[in-house]
């Protein structure tokens, strides 16, 4: 090759490299087009129509230079459809960020799987024990249903989502339901002609003759309360427990408070997988004069135990010890949003002088968290306990034998 083919390579002119700069930008304007379509910023078919009307509106780009390859209409559709793309671009994000006209009045589902309605164990015992739960689990229904907190709900509302065979919330025939609201009215609710108007929750108690709430109130999926009436029970059963927060308790206890068998108490365990825990109560230290001063106080349940790991003293040391009724665990998630101290002081208010006890209660409290407040209590001349740090195990106070 002679020298003379060998030409200098002239530098590139203004109209090249003014192409290459707006296809680079055009390169990264369909890249993040992509990216926004693929994550639902814009919507693709929006998108295309809008383009597809600008097509014709678009003129030929006659700045770019002809070696490059840019005359055919493939080349040069989609440099004509930029300035319409980014107008689509704007316009679908504008709308996107738009509130959607009318979708207030949509028609909202009328249940949630993970519903749930707050109740108090003092009110499912009470339910339970008046023999109100058909009544008061339609109470805890329309109160659940008044999204709005108004207090009232028309009685074609109600019939159409406790009686409707596709609403998910159905409980009973129309014909129950009318017996219902006639069966408690005045107690949860006053009905008028087409209107229900709830009663509050201290209402509600006053006329349960509920004296005094104790414990925090439970969370309760509200599709228990669309089941059977065993299985309302059966969950109204576990919210009693739930607020004991795992004090001992005997089956007859049990039912003196909620008027539940024997077995259906059981049974209502198995339906709502409650767990027992044996408890015991250590007396005093061992000997044989004591042992049978608290056996013939206590009966055969008292025994004696023997420490061998030194959780309660030395090791190896020797207690007198007895049996305490099981504690009861259910799994219902508990809010912490309103303490039984409000609810009491709103009962106390709303009830007249005299009927919340004045101080006079049926019941003793004997089972307490700290050493401190049990021995305070003593001076009532019960047997009080407090927990001790080793699960299951509890410390007494017994008031002497005169």
């Amino acid at each position: 090759m002679s020298q003379n083919d060998l030409t200098p390579v002239e530098p590139p002119s203004p109209a090249f490299v003014a192409a290459q700069a707006q296809l680079e930008t055009l390169r990264q304007v369909f890249a993040t087009q992509e990216q926004r379509q693929k994550t639902g910023l814009v919507s693709r078919h929006a998108l295309t129509t809008t383009c597809d009307k600008g097509k014709s509106q678009s003129k030929p780009i006659p700045s770019l230079p002809p070696h490059l390859g840019w005359h055919g209409p493939r080349k040069q559709s989609p440099v004509r459809q930029l300035p319409n793309n980014r107008q689509a671009l704007l316009i679908c994000t504008a709308n996107a960020a738009e509130p959607v006209a009318g979708a207030a009045d949509l028609p909202q589902p009328e249940t949630d799987q993970n519903a749930t309605v707050k109740v108090h164990p003092a009110l499912a015992g009470a339910l339970l024990h008046s023999e109100q739960v058909a009544a008061g689990r339609i109470w805890l229904l329309l109160r659940h249903l008044d999204r709005k907190g108004q207090g009232w709900i028309t009685i074609a509302d109600a019939r159409k989502a406790l009686t409707n065979s596709a609403a998910p919330l159905r409980t009973c025939g129309w014909r129950q339901l009318r017996n219902l609201l006639r069966q408690g009215n005045g107690v949860f609710w006053q009905r008028t002609r087409d209107r229900i108007w709830l009663y509050s929750l201290m209402r509600v108690a006053s006329a349960l003759d509920i004296v005094h709430f104790k414990g925090i109130q439970v969370k309760l999926p509200v599709q228990a309360l669309s089941g059977t009436i065993g299985i309302v029970r059966a969950h109204l059963y576990a919210v009693y427990h739930a607020g004991r927060d795992g004090q001992p308790i005997s089956r007859e206890a049990i039912q003196i408070q909620t008027k539940v068998a024997y077995s259906s108490q059981r049974n209502y365990e198995q339906r709502t997988k409650i767990t027992s825990r044996p408890n015991y109560a250590i007396l005093a230290k061992y000997d044989a004069t004591t042992m049978a001063e608290k056996t013939w106080r206590h009966g055969h349940a008292t025994f004696r135990f023997t420490d061998k790991h030194g959780n309660h003293g030395a090791c190896n040391a020797q207690y007198i010890a007895r049996q305490l009724p099981n504690s009861y665990y259910v799994k219902h998630v508990r809010p912490t949003s309103r303490n039984s101290k409000q609810l009491n002081r709103a009962l106390k208010d709303l009830s007249p002088s005299g009927t919340t006890g004045n101080g006079k209660r049926d019941t003793c409290r004997i089972y307490f968290q700290q050493g401190k407040a049990a021995a305070r209590a003593k001076a009532t001349g019960h047997t009080v306990y407090w927990r001790s740090t080793q699960p299951a195990f509890w410390y007494a106070l017994e008031p002497e034998i005169v």
